[in-house]
Formats: structure tokens, C-alpha cells, sequence
């Protein structure tokens, strides 16, 4: 089950639901030690717009972080909750914003 992460209810039309701790300190943690430096400027669409300004990284196949242990774990848990296959799972995007920076 899923009760373990106080699922909230935020909307019904379309259905929204928060999620409390799905993923721990430690977790979130190595995802931003994955993206490291390959952070790039985030695009909007397909674009560099003024109106994005964070970095950003996609957690991909071809760079071999999908098949991080603690990657491969959160998406199982995730698509678990979802009730959805893994091979339905999009990639992380993995963002960082600085002060002052916006999307």
C-alpha cells in the first residue's frame, strides 16, 4: 500500500494526489549527486526562454543513471504506487534553482 506516505487529495477533475516522503533525505540526495555537474539551462518547451531560468538533467539510459540502485528504486516505488508498468516510467529531471532563479 501507499498509506505509509499520508496521500492528500488535492484534486479530483484532474486527479491529484500528494505524496509525503516518498523519497528520503538520502535519496534526494544521491539524485543531485548524480546530476552533478551535468546540469545544462533549463529549456521551456524546446527553448532557452527568460522565463525559466533553473538548471537542469535528465536521470537517462545513456549515461547509465537510470540503472543507479537508489534511481532504480524510487522509480519502482513510484510506478508501484501509480500502478503502472516501469517501462512506462519517464526519466528524472532533476532541477536545481538557484536564489532569485524561476520557472
Amino acid at each position: 500500500g501507499w498509506a505509509e506516505y499520508s496521500p492528500t487529495l488535492l484534486s479530483s477533475e484532474p486527479y491529484v494526489v500528494q505524496f509525503e516522503g516518498l523519497i528520503s533525505p538520502a535519496e534526494a540526495e544521491r539524485m543531485v549527486e548524480l546530476a552533478g555537474e551535468k546540469l545544462e539551462r533549463s529549456l521551456a518547451g524546446d527553448q532557452l526562454s527568460p522565463v525559466r531560468t533553473s538548471t537542469q538533467y535528465w536521470c537517462g539510459d545513456e549515461d547509465g543513471c537510470t540503472r543507479d540502485p537508489t534511481i532504480d528504486a524510487v522509480t519502482k516505488r513510484m510506478t508501484r504506487i501509480a500502478g503502472v508498468p516501469e517501462e512506462n516510467a519517464e526519466y528524472f529531471q532533476i532541477l536545481k534553482y538557484e536564489p532569485g532563479q524561476f520557472y
